[in-house]
């Protein structure tokens, strides 16, 4: 035979339930939390967030025979497509010094920016049985999908970067048409 603890009694009113539910740090089902509570439980996932993004920035380019190096071909190739049909065929410059270096800029972070808005709004569909298994806050998927396509922007920048610098494009902190 086991020795089972006595059960408590059930709270007599509502109140004793809210002390007793407070006591030990629960909380209702259902209910929002505070903006600065939210934020500080997603603070507090970060470590979360930050694996989840590590894991899907590998995986998302396992598939390929390239592996991880399609991550910065990828970005080169279109930039090269651009560059080629805006830049040498049409002959678009309206007046730029180096109408490349701006084009391989630009494709370079619009994918970052496509990739990451796309990918963010449909990161809680995408992901629905980790939400229906876990509790932590929702915003950790958006984040934790910018946070991967981060993770591989940082090496397509430096190919950016030398790209920029064999065209001889060099920064300016007049670049926003502000003297």
């Amino acid at each position: 035979m086991t020795a089972t603890a006595d059960p408590l009694p059930p709270p007599a009113t509502p109140e004793d339930a809210a002390a007793l539910a407070a006591q030990h740090k629960l909380r209702q089902v259902g209910v929002r939390p505070s903006l600065l509570q939210y934020i500080r439980e997603t603070w507090q996932r970060r470590h979360f967030a930050q694996f989840l993004a590590n894991s899907r920035a590998y995986a998302e380019n396992q598939h390929t025979y390239l592996g991880q190096l399609w991550a910065v071909i990828n970005p080169t190739l279109n930039a090269a497509v651009y560059v080629l049909l805006f830049g040498f065929l049409l002959q678009i410059d309206r007046g730029m010094e180096n109408v490349v270096g701006f084009i391989v800029v630009g494709v370079f972070l619009y994918k970052f920016f496509q990739d990451s808005v796309s990918g963010g709004a449909s990161s809680i569909s995408k992901n629905l049985s980790l939400v229906r298994a876990l509790h932590f806050p929702r915003i950790i998927l958006p984040l934790s999908n910018v946070m991967s396509n981060l993770t591989s922007l940082l090496p397509s920048v430096v190919v950016m970067c030398g790209i920029v610098y064999v065209t001889r494009f060099i920064p300016a902190v007049t670049w926003g048409g502000v003297d």
